[in-house]
């Protein structure tokens, strides 16, 4: 088979995992895993004629995940020492969180948020807002997938704000093939569906896939790969909704529980504290840049790794004109890492869509997550106020300025 992943011959998705069954002899591996599905298959010339070449960058690890789902003893054995170390609760499903802490801490190089977002959604086939034993195989290779389509979406947004404006599209058609595209603008226009004048990942992904673009010479079926495929099934509650509020509230407190206990410890042990204040400030000249903060973060305190969030607690801490955090202000910054993690957290569930940025209709939907009492009215009134550029959207820092002249409550 192109690309190295074996194809079964059935749909058949009702296996039990841990049976023999599950990966019969003679090639066709992981019949009930999803993974037919995901067989990548030669490009076909219909559409613009875009490709995207990524050099291999992430070959070693897309070999492992091949190496994994080929059927064999090992690589059974392998496939399933990886869930369970994804898995480390052991209840059978893996969330958002849970997936990002493996792919920090096991393949780093594949750490990109965009990325894994996508791939999260889209290895999400029952749309229960989990990916379960039987989606981890299409996890594997979605999350290949489209942190090789985000390396080009990177390297065309030139400005770095996870937006293509026009102008970072027409000079980056080169990185897809297609330097000589007679009308760049109205290419761009099929991208932009929604009319903003700016192309998002998710609007690029949904391009690369309607075109069939060739990723590494292979084309991914876009059913599939896409995060509005069709699920074989429907559970009652869905991605989004409201009535999830109650349980993603509990894994929420859950999520930082440990590690709150361990930072009021930790905040209490001088030793300890300038320990880490020490593996923070590595050149030790007594200042810590946002690098250095974001790199130990990633080493000693991975739960609190979302960027966003670090990037406002960096700027919440700030007391000095040099852009430096200073040792006395070092704990100041913990417990702002910790606050503007948990402001995230509730402004990612509230942002349905994932784009990081919140519209009316997400923050009507979930006032109610963030234990507020509001009128349609004035809900409106409040995403106005929040809304400080009219821009009819609402990013973190405009939502972080909202909470906390609300005093909303994070806990």
């Amino acid at each position: 088979m192109p690309g190295g992943y074996s194809m079964a011959a059935t749909q058949n998705k009702t296996a039990v995992f841990g049976s023999s069954a599950t990966f019969p002899r003679g090639g066709r591996s992981l019949a009930n895993a999803g993974m037919q599905q995901m067989t990548p298959r030669p490009g076909q010339a219909q559409g613009p004629h875009a490709s995207i070449t990524t050099s291999g960058q992430f070959q070693d690890c897309e070999q492992s995940f091949k190496f994994w789902v080929s059927g064999s003893e090992a690589g059974r054995r392998s496939l399933w020492q990886a869930w369970d170390a994804i898995d480390y609760n052991g209840n059978g499903i893996v969330s958002l969180a849970e997936i990002d802490k493996w792919v920090v801490e096991t393949y780093p190089k594949l750490n990109n948020k965009s990325a894994l977002m996508r791939a999260y959604k889209s290895s999400d086939l029952d749309k229960d807002s989990y990916v379960n034993k039987r989606e981890f195989p299409v996890l594997l290779r979605n999350v290949i997938y489209f942190n090789k389509v985000w390396t080009v979406f990177e390297a065309m947004d030139t400005d770095a704000d996870r937006r293509l404006a026009f102008p970072e599209f027409r000079q980056g058609l080169s990185l897809l093939g297609m330097a000589s595209v007679v009308n760049p603008r109205s290419l761009f226009d099929s991208l932009d569906r929604n009319r903003g004048g700016l192309v998002l990942f998710d609007e690029f992904c949904r391009w690369v896939a309607s075109v069939q673009c060739p990723v590494d010479g292979n084309v991914y079926t876009p059913q599939v790969t896409m995060a509005n495929a069709s699920p074989t099934h429907h559970h009652p509650h869905h991605k989004g909704s409201v009535h999830h509020s109650h349980s993603v509230k509990t894994q929420l407190a859950n999520q930082f529980e440990v590690a709150e206990k361990k930072m009021q410890a930790l905040l209490k042990d001088t030793r300890q504290l300038n320990s880490i204040w020490r593996s923070m400030d590595y050149n030790g000249n007594g200042l810590v840049s946002l690098a250095e903060m974001d790199g130990c973060v990633t080493e000693s305190f991975k739960e609190l790794n979302n960027k966003p969030a670090l990037m406002r607690a960096y700027k919440a801490t700030l007391r000095n004109p040099d852009g430096y955090v200073h040792k006395t202000e070092f704990k100041v910054l913990l417990r702002n890492m910790f606050y503007f993690n948990k402001l995230y957290t509730l402004y990612e569930v509230v942002d349905t869509d994932h784009d990081r940025r919140m519209d009316l209709t997400e923050f009507r939907s979930g006032v109610s997550f963030l234990s507020l009492k509001l009128t349609p009215a004035e809900a409106f009134d409040e995403f106005n106020f929040m809304d400080a550029n009219g821009g009819g959207q609402v990013l973190f820092d405009e939502f972080c300025k909202w909470a906390a002249g609300k005093k909303l409550p994070v806990d």
